[in-house]
């Protein structure tokens, strides 16, 4: 008799599905339904597990629907904010992670910015991986690119992503 755990894992298991459902999430998440089943890239689920995770997900705000296809929150083109406060405080700790790239800031008249700063790169990372990619490729490209991100943080957009010195914001219920 095999126990619940074991059980799990020969038909693959809610961390299988989560797995595939992360996996697929990256390039927009569609997923097939076969009967009472969801196929999520190799890996056939419960239809009824698929929907829970989803669920969650949806609901703790880390991924958003549209057009029948699942997404990444961060993946956007745009921001939400849940409150003018959050959206205050956010695009101030984006100013000040770029005020520190530039001499003087947001001024690249004379020196080149420095776009190498840890959490900058973080935010580079998690909210916009394939400007990030291109650091390694092509980088007076890559800094074009940053560059087109801090003109629209000065002008009031929020870096997305996150970093190890964002600010830490909860919502009071």
């Amino acid at each position: 008799m095999l126990h619940k755990r074991e059980a799990s894992e020969k038909k693959g298991g809610v961390r299988a599905y989560l797995k595939a459902i992360l996996v697929e999430l990256n390039k927009g998440l569609q997923p097939v339904r076969v009967g009472n089943d969801v196929i999520v890239g190799d890996i056939r689920m419960p239809k009824s597990t698929f929907y829970e995770l989803i669920d969650l997900l949806e609901e703790v705000g880390l991924i958003y629907k549209e057009d029948g296809k699942y997404y990444w929150r961060w993946k956007k083109e745009y921001q939400e904010f849940k409150t003018l406060e959050e959206y205050k405080v956010r695009l101030e700790h984006s100013k000040e992670l770029f005020k520190e790239c530039y001499i003087p800031p947001f001024s690249s008249e004379l020196i080149p910015p420095r776009f190498e700063d840890e959490n900058l790169l973080q935010h580079l990372k998690t909210g916009y991986p394939d400007i990030y990619e291109e650091r390694n490729k092509c980088y007076s490209s890559y800094c074009e690119k940053v560059e087109s991100i801090a003109l629209k943080v000065k002008h009031g957009e929020p870096l997305k992503g996150w970093c190890n010195l964002c600010p830490k914001i909860t919502i009071g219920r």
